[in-house]
């Protein structure tokens, strides 16, 4: 399969609640196997009947930190900044993630 997702490809699937970007991402990981990283909600369901793997921001965090990709300050200021940005994310995971990277 051609890795190559056109917004041709992206307008022939239908689905109102996505946009062209998100519908090309995830056909482009349906198409290539590939893990979608969204926190989107809509996204995530269209990712479920396409039977695509996905994963969040707390998934990110957690592989951030488990790899040593991401310095512990930088992963905990990440941690103080979303909830100021309006980013939902769930207070019990938030406060898990503190607590498993000692923030």
């Amino acid at each position: 399969t051609s890795a190559l997702i056109t917004a041709a490809d992206a307008y022939a699937t239908v689905d109102e609640m996505l946009s062209l970007q998100d519908r090309q991402c995830l056909l482009y990981a349906r198409d290539q196997a590939r893990l979608l990283l969204t926190g989107d909600r809509f996204l995530r369901s269209a990712a479920d009947r396409e039977q695509v793997r996905y994963h969040g921001s707390v998934w990110l965090v957690e592989e951030a930190w488990r790899q040593q990709l991401v310095a512990q300050a930088e992963l905990c200021r990440w941690l103080t900044e979303w909830p100021l940005r309006s980013r939902r994310l769930p207070t019990t995971e938030l406060n898990r993630l503190r607590a498993l990277l000692g923030c």
